[in-house]
């Protein structure tokens, strides 16, 4: 493992892997926020338990994009597969990672950056075979033996994202991938950086 990671190196990371397949990105980030507005619509309706079921969704859309980036921070493209994988195959640990990273919220929103904080990580070990309990834990453990690392990477990623939401919405189609794949190549940095590429991993 390396001792830490660099923010800026994630953040830029992030950028040079989106330009490289831009369409694919966006495509995927824009089927998954319309997918994301309709459950989110439907639920704000049924209320009630509509609104706790709307909570547990939204970590769940924050997986499959972390699955989208994980496949390009790969060197692949990445497809729409990639972005409904949490929901074609072990359902069961990504909808209990989802809860584990909603949990705060569903407590009155108390805690909730801190269950988001934790398992920052998460979606990622289950999508390396990770079964649901290790993947929270592993996560928990990471984030707290890095966590002012982790706590500016999140603060960055947000800050984008709030920029691409003011954009008339449309700026979260870039900053939605250029952040996932930040959070994935912070990840990879911090576990197994033998196998980024020698211009990854700086001195």
């Amino acid at each position: 493992m390396r001792d830490s990671f660099r923010v800026g190196e994630c953040i830029e990371f992030g950028w040079t892997t989106f330009k490289q397949r831009p369409a694919a990105y966006v495509m995927t980030a824009f089927v998954l926020l319309v997918a994301n507005a309709i459950v989110q619509a439907v639920a704000a309706r049924v209320r009630g338990s509509g609104i706790a079921l709307a909570v547990v969704l939204a970590p769940a859309y924050f997986i499959c994009s972390v699955s989208v980036a994980r496949r390009g921070a790969s060197g692949d493209e990445p497809t729409l597969n990639d972005a409904f994988r949490p929901f074609t195959e072990r359902q069961g640990d990504y909808l209990m990672v989802a809860l584990a990273m909603a949990s705060g919220a569903l407590l009155c929103g108390i805690g909730a950056v801190i269950t988001w904080s934790l398992c920052a990580f998460a979606g990622l070990l289950v999508l390396e075979g990770r079964d649901f309990k290790a993947a929270v834990i592993e996560s928990k453990d990471l984030v707290l033996k890095y966590p002012s690392e982790v706590a500016l990477l999140l603060i960055a990623c947000l800050a984008l994202n709030i920029a691409g939401t003011l954009a008339c919405g449309i700026g979260t189609l870039v900053s939605g991938p250029v952040t996932a794949l930040a959070l994935v190549h912070a990840y990879r940095q911090l576990t197994t950086p033998e196998l980024l590429p020698a211009s990854a991993t700086p001195p």
